[in-house]
């Protein structure tokens, strides 16, 4: 089935402010020593790759890896390039977990003096060396994904499977190039955590500096200014909120309704990663940004049919779960097309939700945002503008 997306109009004016092209460019040079090998890892990987060779920051001479969910945009690109996977590991990032202990291990022979590495969210899932047999490894993995953690509960089950994580390949490069010095570049996906939380902190040893070029927080801020520019004024606007999606939606609906008895009007801004528990079969296909935005609507139905309401769901990375989307928006189009033509609509939203596939359903009315890695990832954004 073809699919028919939407835009929203908040979209592409905030994920300019998380770019790390835009984000290399305004941020403060370091100083580059004589033979710098770098390594890029994680979902913004060749977005970071792009900026740093248009700054002329990288050397053919000397070694350079990158670690990407996208496969090299040339055959004849010449550096060594590895495709992972991602949520769970495959045979690529077995390979990229190799490639990168090869990538250490050749330093001293290149004599490098420093390690400059650009690290963004996904890094946990692309690149792997496994302390269980692989055959375990993912179903323990889906185990610990159908639990309730915290991102930091989960890097540190997840250290315990791969001699990359929790500080681990810090470790090896001490090991293989204990002359190197290594510097962490990154995008935080991870917000309230800290920086070394990201791609479960395999650089993480208390001693190796980690530089944050922007999280969840600028990410907020983005959207707010983007809101403004509209016209919009901002009656709320909270960052790094990890909490159960119910949660989220509690939040956010009850700031609309309260605005709305008040006489105000404006948007609602609401960031960081509503937390779902997945049944382990029978569900549909839809992500956290596809959920939320189904579970807003049913909560704010009444006020979609009396004002002009819109329901912002979007995944900064691009990639939605599994709602082949990058997110949602609902907008006077679904109250127009949806809502006053079809009175099963607050039923058709509770299936999808009991069902999990909320992607689906949104698909069908043209309500999802188009997929596509955006090269960044500072996690989700949920934006609700009353008028």
């Amino acid at each position: 089935m073809e699919i028919e997306f939407t835009e929203s109009s908040l979209w592409k004016g905030a994920l300019a402010e998380v770019d790390p092209w835009n984000l290399l460019a305004a941020a403060k040079p370091s100083r580059v020593p004589r033979r710098r090998a770098s390594l890029f890892w994680g979902k913004a990987a060749h977005r970071f790759r792009e900026r740093v060779e248009a700054l002329g920051r990288v050397r053919a001479d000397l070694p350079e890896l990158v670690i990407s969910p996208l496969p090299p945009p040339s055959p004849e690109l010449r550096l060594r390039w590895i495709q992972g996977e991602h949520p769970l590991p495959g045979e690529g990032s077995f390979r990229a977990g190799e490639a990168l202990l090869e990538q250490l291990d050749s330093l001293r022979r290149f004599e490098v003096n420093e390690l400059e590495v650009f690290l963004s969210g996904g890094a946990s899932s692309l690149a792997w060396v496994p302390t269980v047999s692989r055959s375990s490894l993912n179903e323990e993995l889906c185990s610990l994904y159908a639990r309730p953690l915290s991102i930091s509960e989960l890097n540190e089950a997840r250290g315990r499977l791969c001699a990359l994580k929790q500080g681990g390949a810090a470790a090896w490069l001490r090991r293989l190039a204990p002359g190197v010095r290594a510097r962490v570049t990154l995008l935080s996906d991870v917000y309230p955590y800290g920086p070394q939380v990201v791609g479960s902190g395999p650089f993480r040893d208390g001693r190796i500096p980690h530089r944050v070029l922007a999280d969840n927080r600028t990410w907020t801020r983005a959207l707010c200014r983007e809101a403004r520019r509209r016209g919009d004024s901002i009656l709320s606007c909270s960052s790094g909120r990890v909490a159960p999606l119910q949660a989220w939606v509690d939040e956010l609906a009850s700031r609309i309704r309260r605005a709305g008895k008040e006489g105000k009007t404006g948007a609602a801004v609401l960031g960081g990663e509503p937390l779902l528990v997945l049944p382990a079969e029978g569900r549909g296909r839809g992500g956290r940004m596809s959920h939320l935005a189904a579970a807003l609507a049913l909560s704010l139905l009444d006020l979609f049919e009396k004002h002009e309401l819109e329901i912002h769901c979007l995944a900064s990375d691009g990639a939605d779960g599994d709602s082949m989307s990058s997110g949602a928006f609902l907008g006077e189009a679904f109250r127009e097309r949806v809502i006053l033509r079809n009175r099963a609509t607050r039923e058709l939203l509770r299936e999808a939700l009991r069902n999990f596939d909320t992607g689906s359903l949104l698909a069908g009315w043209g309500a999802l945002l188009a997929p596509g890695l955006t090269g960044t990832n500072v996690q989700d954004g949920a934006v609700v503008v009353l008028r």
